[in-house]
């Protein structure tokens, strides 16, 4: 079995004290780029691992960041999971995620693991369960980051998100002025603030443009991709079909789309389409999918340096805008004055 390796090891193959060795390893900034250098390089290469209790007691950070997602399915949740890791990398960090499946026990083990791990902080996108009560805070250890969702109550101290209000009304009005009156809305439940801000946004759209959202045309659910599918089995089964629809959700608007295509339904010609979220498929999908493009570099940058940031009581509520993104699902270009007359879709 061999030896393990420890400071004092590789200060010895070194030639050099154990306290340089330590603080090159930990960043001090008396220790020289060269040395450090050195340093690092041979702790990557004997596989020393510095032990995050050792480095907790010493009041130091552990260098471990937690990342609690509903899943990676989501073409969202993965880039952002892969754009944190990259950032998370380049500074030497260990990122460890969880995925919750939107599983309230789930999340509350991810967090207690992430304890004993002693995490500088845990980024979680709350469950539903979470959202609904107040964040369990006291007394606790790790630092919490909320991203995307907010706990209702109370509002969390530090969280990122998208700011999608922009884009939802820039939606509507696009698809107004090509003539359409019956749009369906499908999102993610009310019981999210996600959920609520997105219909919300989407109501409002509705009321400026001198529309009234129809309840059967105005689908809220869970935030996953049967929802999309189901929603639109409903809306294409109405007897008055809308003409356009619009999804709030990456999952539900995967769902949708892949229910119309199933259908036959000519997107850009019998129905307009805007989903959301921009996986690669959208970009050359049928001569392209319209969609409420996602910031997730910026979101996963500002959340990177919000968790390492020095002060973890500073409050911040920092919103990145999405944007809206035309291609041929939504129909022509150019806009059209006059009313669309509503027709069922085959």
């Amino acid at each position: 079995m061999p030896a393990k390796v420890t400071v004092k090891t590789l200060a010895r193959e070194l030639g050099i004290s154990h306290m340089t060795v330590s603080r090159a390893i930990n960043d001090h900034p008396n220790v020289s780029v060269d040395m450090r250098e050195r340093v690092l390089k041979l702790a990557l290469d004997r596989g020393y691992i510095q032990s995050s209790a050792a480095k907790a007691l010493r009041g130091m950070k552990s260098g471990t960041i937690g990342l609690l997602l509903p899943n990676i399915v989501n073409d969202f949740y993965a880039r952002f999971a892969q754009a944190f890791g990259d950032l998370c990398a380049a500074r030497r960090l260990n990122l460890v995620i969880h995925l919750t499946s939107e599983d309230p026990e789930r999340e509350r083990q991810a967090l207690e693991q992430l304890r004993g791990l002693h995490a500088d902080a845990a980024i979680i996108v709350p469950t539903l369960a979470d959202e609904g009560r107040a964040a369990e805070t006291s007394g606790e250890t790790i630092r919490r980051l909320y991203l995307i969702r907010s706990p209702a109550v109370p509002r969390p101290a530090q969280f990122v998100g998208i700011d999608d209000t922009a884009a939802i009304d820039e939606a509507v009005v696009h698809l107004v002025q090509r003539g359409h009156r019956l749009i369906a809305f499908i999102g993610p439940s009310l019981a999210l603030s996600s959920g609520r801000g997105r219909r919300e946004a989407f109501a409002r759209a509705m009321a400026a443009a001198g529309l009234s959202p129809s309840d059967e045309r105005t689908l809220s659910g869970p935030a996953v991709y049967d929802h999309g599918r189901d929603s639109v089995r409903k809306c294409l089964a109405l007897e008055v079909p809308p003409t356009a629809i619009l999804c709030a959700g990456v999952e539900i608007a995967r769902g949708a789309l892949e229910q119309l295509l199933e259908n036959d339904v000519l997107l850009g010609e019998q129905l307009a389409f805007i989903g959301y979220g921009d996986p690669a498929v959208y970009r050359w999908l049928n001569g392209g999918v319209s969609t409420i493009g996602l910031p997730t570099e910026a979101l996963a940058r500002s959340t990177f340096e919000l968790a390492l940031s020095d002060d973890p009581t500073t409050e911040a509520a920092i919103q990145h805008r999405a944007r809206l993104i035309i291609r041929r699902s939504s129909g022509p270009t150019e806009p059209s004055h006059a009313p669309r007359a509503a027709s069922a879709v085959s």
